[in-house]
């Protein structure tokens, strides 16, 4: 059997993307696409803004790195993107599909096919 040459996989791939409601060929949706996502916690003092207003976006197969300082808000950031968390406001759509909208077991479902975590402590 002869392998796939690779402007065939790109020819399959660029069919793939052809929308058929606007009949022209689409980008596929960012794998995790961030609008005005904030988080907000009660605390003694009143409210405890932990971020605000973060926005981007990251396509498939893309590595990416979450750096800061210790309590600047990486491990919340991280239980939002995986739906482990709720935020104040926010859209947070992870191949198109917002996970803010969906039940326990549509978020359970698109955890288990599209997220992979790490916890910091187990």
């Amino acid at each position: 059997m002869k392998p796939i040459s690779d402007s065939r996989v790109d020819n399959l791939y660029a069919s793939a993307l052809f929308c058929y409601s606007c009949n022209s060929k689409c980008q596929p949706p960012p794998a995790t696409d961030i609008q005005h996502l904030s988080k907000h916690v009660a605390d003694a003092s009143g409210e405890l803004l932990i971020f605000d207003d973060i926005n981007f976006n990251v396509q498939g197969s893309t590595t990416l790195a979450i750096v800061g300082a210790s309590g600047s808000g990486k491990s919340t950031l991280l239980s939002l993107l995986v739906e482990l968390d709720t935020s104040s406001a926010d859209t947070v759509r992870i191949y198109g599909t917002d996970i803010f909208v969906l039940d326990e077991d549509g978020r359970v479902s698109l955890r288990k096919d599209k997220r992979g975590f790490v916890f910091q402590s187990f």
